[in-house]
């Protein structure tokens, strides 16, 4: 998944997901989001055939194997049971093998995500590494089963020491693998990690107003937020470029998207002696209503209310779990 990874589909926000099931998976599987199951023939057989996307939106085919393969259609039981409990949107977890341009599931599980781990800038910690014990510091961070390496940035000072942010080092020294946590990621590939923090809901206040605070000799752009009666003074991060302040250009152009007086939700991070500013969005408007479409009038029975073609569905009774076969179906 890139750096700027797309908003997961907000259908997903409401979900609730149930416990993770207590099988136990490596790093190449992948979490999907459940779309529909179907009975259909594969290779001259009958088989449950699962639609799901991943994260970045392709549609993907897995097929349940039959517990004969030259059998009859009697899916592998436990893998059926699940997939006859799951509705559209569910999360599920999965790995499978290829043969033939058939992916044939080998595990399959639901998945609960960890708090943030839907949000744009929400990730699972993995570890942070160097290569060939180096200066060079990798972080690896996980969302929804794709992995994202992220390099540390530093700098060579003159005396040949490596220097790199304290606050990144300090959380990376805290952290546990599986601990989410909010990042903050430079465009481009590799991306750069350019902040790091324990990942906890956003904090509400509002915006009192955008000044500046002197900063090694110059103005640097700060943001005062009045939050639960305490004022917040947080100054944007950057660095000096030819005796400038440059501030972060992502958060300078996420402040002025928000007015003064109005509410925010926002993450700052605390050294020995300021306040860094490393998120601000306005609070999000109401979603409007949107009118529902009337279902195909032609052939309402063989199509959905988008007026899409039905699969024929698992059980032969119009829903999923028919009571044929086992595991449900």
């Amino acid at each position: 998944m890139t750096a700027r990874s797309r908003l997961i589909p907000p259908a997903i926000w409401g979900l609730t997901l149930l416990a993770l099931c207590a099988a136990t998976f490596a790093e190449q599987d992948k979490v999907l989001q459940f779309t529909s199951a179907t009975r259909r023939q594969i290779k001259g057989r009958d088989h449950v055939v699962v639609l799901a996307n991943l994260p970045h939106g392709r549609v993907t085919r897995l097929v349940v194997a039959n517990s004969d393969p030259a059998g009859p259609f009697a899916p592998v039981a436990d893998q059926a049971q699940l997939i006859s409990t799951l509705k559209p949107g569910d999360l599920i977890q999965a790995s499978w093998d290829t043969a033939g341009a058939v992916n044939t599931i080998s595990a399959i599980a639901r998945y609960t995500p960890k708090p943030g781990e839907l949000t744009p800038n929400g990730y699972i910690f993995v570890k942070s590494q160097s290569k060939d014990q180096s200066s060079n510091l990798t972080v690896v961070l996980n969302k929804l089963g794709d992995i994202t390496n992220a390099n540390v940035p530093a700098e060579k000072a003159a005396d040949g020491d490596v220097h790199r942010d304290p606050l990144i080092d300090a959380t990376l020294a805290a952290l546990h693998e599986g601990d989410p946590v909010w990042v903050d990621l430079s465009p481009g590939s590799p991306p750069m990690l350019l902040a790091i923090l324990s990942y906890t809901d956003p904090s509400a206040g509002t915006l009192a107003k955008i000044d500046t605070t002197e900063m090694e000799g110059n103005q640097a752009p700060t943001v005062e937020i009045d939050a639960s009666n305490v004022g917040v003074s947080a100054v944007i991060p950057g660095k000096l470029v030819n005796g400038k302040w440059i501030p972060n250009t992502r958060l300078l152009a996420a402040v002025h998207r928000c007015k003064v007086g109005s509410t925010v939700y926002y993450r700052v991070q605390q050294d020995a002696t300021t306040t860094w500013l490393r998120d601000i969005q306005p609070q999000p408007q109401a979603a409007q209503p949107v009118a529902q479409q009337p279902a195909n009038p032609g052939n309402s029975s063989n199509v959905d209310a988008n007026g899409v073609p039905k699969g024929r569905t698992i059980g032969g009774a119009g829903q999923i779990g028919g009571g044929i076969g086992i595991g449900g179906f």
